[in-house]
């Protein structure tokens, strides 16, 4: 027997007062930096933007744009370490 699953889309709109409390709660310092600390681990994990939007209730371009911040920070925090173990031989 072949049994298909049916999956319908699942689409999800983030409501101005999600955004508001989004802007509220990340908006800078360590609440922000947490955010892209898990949206990195989610990313290196393969959880894709999709999932990532629907869990955490914000629209993809949010999730997108703090992901990539997360990564820049990430990769930066790597140059320093490896600039660090340089200098110090």
């Amino acid at each position: 027997m072949n049994y298909e699953s049916q999956v319908e889309p699942l689409r999800v709109e983030t409501l101005p007062e999600v955004i508001d409390a989004f802007e509220h709660e990340f908006g800078t310092g360590s609440n922000r930096t947490d955010l892209q600390i898990f949206l990195v681990a989610c990313h290196q994990a393969s959880v894709s933007i999709d999932t990532m939007s629907s869990y955490l209730g914000l629209d993809g371009d949010t999730i997108r744009s703090e992901l990539l911040r997360g990564i820049e920070a990430w990769n930066a925090a790597q140059r320093r370490t490896m600039e660090a173990a340089v200098s110090r031989q």
